[in-house]
This record gives structure tokens, C-alpha cells and sequence, in this order.
């Protein structure tokens, strides 16, 4: 077994509000990153925001 991951049975169990703790996380690291211009924002087709480097082209995107 890979000494860097835990089996299943000593994982602790998250609950719903770390999730949404570590969502909000997530979401003011990208916010933080696209207002120093280091990520660009687009709307995909799908109706999803998706965050890219600067410069990467977007997939699955409507530019």
C-alpha cells in the first residue's frame, strides 16, 4: 500500500459543513488568483464557470 494514503477504514468521515468550509476555500483561492490576473474566467457551454491560466486555451468553453 502506498505509505501516503490511508485505507478506507482510517479515513475520518467530513461532514457537510467542512465540505462547505473547504468549497469556500477553494472559491476565494481562484477569486484571489483571477483579480491578480493569473487566471481567466470563462462560462461554458454548460452553464459552468471555469478558471484558466492565462494564456492556456479553454476546452469545452464559448469565448
Amino acid at each position: 500500500m502506498d505509505p501516503l494514503r490511508f485505507p478506507p477504514a482510517a479515513a475520518p468521515a467530513v461532514g457537510t459543513s467542512l465540505l462547505i468550509f473547504a468549497m469556500g476555500e477553494a472559491m476565494a483561492h481562484l477569486h484571489c488568483l483571477y483579480y491578480r490576473g493569473a487566471l481567466v474566467r470563462y462560462s461554458a457551454a454548460d452553464g459552468f464557470i471555469r478558471y484558466v491560466r492565462d494564456g492556456v486555451s479553454p476546452q469545452g468553453v464559448d469565448t
